[in-house]
């Protein structure tokens, strides 16, 4: 049954090189997806591996530039998509291509193998946390502090500490943003144009993304229809 998906979802043959099609890639979503469990999303038994290798195939006419001028190359260097169980070597990619491509000439690119691996957070992922977690601390800070203002009814003089103080506060920033701004122009329809321009561009990608896109992955479409 494995070995059945595998060798489906992978390229197994090549149609209109001389023409320009020179990637043939088989089926990155169904090759990751093989002893995926779809409720947990975890992945038992063999792991498999997706691999585009670099094939070089002989007796095709291709061109090599759009130019007034005919010019004719007589190898077409071809991109194979193939599915492996992740213990493969980059060796074992390329007897499986060369077998299947009939090809002699197969490489493999550097990092052209993807697998599913457990990623360690980087250096530069754990200082972007940390920046992030910071203004958040900031945030819950802020606000607390304009609360507890709020509910003991202090009269603060307004120093520059307090603005301060005040700056990331979620009741004072939102405060700004609702407040009419002074228009001495007449320019103030500007802004509703502007707020109704922003609403139909957020929305039109949204549905864009939703309607139009992801059809080749329904299995990625409805786990993101599951979040929203």
């Amino acid at each position: 049954m494995i070995s059945e998906v595998v060798l489906d979802a992978s390229a197994k043959s090549t149609a209109g090189i001389e023409y320009g099609q020179m990637y043939h890639l088989g089926h990155y979503d169904q090759c990751m997806t093989i002893n995926r469990d779809r409720d947990s999303g975890l992945r038992k038994g063999i792991i498999s591996q997706y691999c585009l290798a670099d094939v070089y195939l002989e007796s095709y006419l291709t061109r090599t530039q759009v130019s007034r001028i005919e010019r004719f190359n007589e190898t077409a260097l071809v991109h194979w998509g193939v599915c492996m169980p992740a213990s493969c070597s980059e060796r074992d990619v390329v007897q499986v291509v060369e077998a299947i491509s009939g090809s002699i000439a197969v490489s493999i690119p550097k990092d052209a193998c993807h697998r599913e691996v457990i990623a360690e957070p980087s250096t530069l992922d754990i200082v972007y946390v940390s920046i992030i977690m910071f203004f958040v601390l900031m945030v819950v800070l802020s606000t607390l502090y304009h609360i507890q203002s709020i509910c003991t009814r202090r009269n603060e003089k307004k120093t520059t500490m307090v603005y301060v103080l005040r700056s990331f506060s979620i009741i004072e920033n939102i405060k700004k943003l609702a407040q009419d701004s002074k228009d001495d122009h007449g320019l103030g329809c500007i802004n509703g144009i502007k707020a109704v321009a922003m609403f139909t561009i957020l929305s039109g990608h949204a549905l864009l993304f939703l309607f139009g896109g992801a059809g080749y992955n329904p299995g990625f479409y409805y786990e993101v229809s599951a979040y929203r």
